[in-house]
């Protein structure tokens, strides 16, 4: 048996839970054995369900999905309204990190319960428990488990623990960090089966001990054959879109703004003809702050994150998309630029990260990778004189690069990578 779990509810559609999704859907199609355990206490599209007291619950349509839950107590509902508030954010990080080193795992993760669940199965020294999640609470319940019951371990890092992207990094936040959970990584990592990471450049981080073993399953886009049809090319507004959450060091670099300020102001936009859409969550109030600092509150609208299927069928008129580059780390790649691929409009990033981001839209043909603040006006200017002139902006795709990165073509490869596993059961 291979038991899937990660933090998020059965029923969200963020981008985490995509992954997982296609992960076990794949497995179930061809002929594994797969149970999806699933634990909601990070999932704030379910914290409502939590008034609910129950253990774990299966689901009505699928026998051997399972989501594991609990009511927070008073101190984690404390917590919860500490996290979800940018202003108290900070403190909310401290009692997680002094809750962390005495218990090691956060607030919310649901170690007792899963105990719970899994003391009722059946474990044999054959069967996978598979993690996928946010470094590091989840990985080591999980490796807790699995250990526990001589089970296999099979670790998805969708973001690097502690051979992270500053390594070389000597903050006080960093030596505590690396003080407190390089042993335990390098524990988890040993006992581990097989580990896949989302991108090339992240397997190149992990300690040489293990390079060699890890293998990687990109992310894929979420779009299904019908939303690659819906993409369209003739539009009443320009509009450039960017989708997914905002991180503080997106804005280290103003790059973007700037010369949108210095576009606008050359061209005489109206602003009922252009429009830059941010559908995020996250940092959104350094964005209202840099909007107000060049003056672009008539052009730059912030909407509230949707649902994934909303978003794509909003993005779907998109004149281009938008990258932010993540201050000096070049190895991010996230999800979402196999959606923009998939959307098929030139992808804009104002500054090059050197990296992950501006080698897929290089190698991809995507769009625009900006050096300068020059080619970044000129790149705004070619897509607005595109837009003038009714000239096509799509960029056609053929269905072999469509399939390509999609979540199917990647889930394959875990398919590929679980007959192995398979092929050297223990007897």
């Amino acid at each position: 048996m291979i038991y899937i779990i990660y933090q998020f509810s059965i029923n969200s559609t963020l981008t985490p839970t995509n992954r997982i999704n296609s992960f076990y859907n794949i497995l179930k199609k061809n002929n594994f054995q797969v149970k999806l355990i699933s634990s909601i206490a990070y999932d704030k599209i379910a914290i409502n369900k939590l008034s609910e007291d129950k253990k774990w619950v299966t689901s009505s349509k699928d026998p051997n999905s399972i989501e594991i839950t609990k009511i927070n107590n008073f101190f984690q509902r404390k917590a919860l309204i500490l996290a979800t508030n940018n202003a108290s954010r900070w403190f909310f990080r401290i009692i997680n990190l002094a809750y962390y080193v005495i218990n090691r795992r956060d607030i919310f993760t649901l170690y007792n319960e899963l105990y719970a669940y899994f003391n009722t199965c059946t474990i044999t020294r054959n069967d996978i428990f598979f993690c996928s999640g946010t470094p590091s609470s989840i990985q080591l319940t999980v490796y807790g488990l699995a250990k526990k019951h001589s089970a296999k371990l099979f670790l998805d890092y969708r973001d690097p623990w502690t051979y992270d992207y500053k390594t070389n990094n000597t903050g006080f936040i960093q030596k505590m960090r690396l003080l407190l959970e390089r042993k335990r990584e390098n524990r988890v990592l040993h006992y581990a089966t097989a580990i896949t990471t989302v991108k090339e450049s992240l397997k190149r981080l992990f300690p040489q001990f293990v390079a060699n073993e890890v293998k990687v399953i990109e992310n894929g886009c979420n779009l299904n054959e019908n939303d690659f049809y819906n993409v369209k090319d003739q539009y009443q507004k320009f509009k450039i879109v960017y989708l997914g959450n905002l991180y503080s060091s997106q804005f280290k670099d103003e790059t973007f703004f700037k010369c949108l300020a210095k576009f606008i102001e050359v061209n005489k936009i109206n602003k009922n003809d252009f429009e830059v859409s941010f559908y995020s969550g996250g940092q959104t109030a350094l964005l209202k702050k840099v909007i107000a600092k060049y003056f672009l509150k008539d052009y730059i609208h912030i909407y509230e994150w949707l649902d994934i299927k909303e978003c794509i069928k909003t993005a779907s008129d998109a004149t281009a998309f938008l990258h932010l580059k993540y201050g000096d780390v070049s190895q991010i790649i996230t999800s979402k630029q196999a959606d923009y691929l998939a959307l098929q409009k030139p992808i804009l990033l104002p500054s090059t990260d050197n990296g992950d981001i501006a080698e897929s839209i290089i190698n991809n043909k995507a769009g625009y990778v900006c050096k300068t603040e020059a080619e970044c006006i000129n790149a705004l200017n070619e897509l607005w004189g595109k837009f003038i002139d009714k000239r096509p902006i799509k960029l056609e795709r053929d269905a072999e690069f469509l399939y390509r990165i999609s979540r199917d073509f990647q889930a394959q490869k875990l398919v590929d990578i679980m007959n192995q596993i398979q092929g050297e059961r223990l007897i």
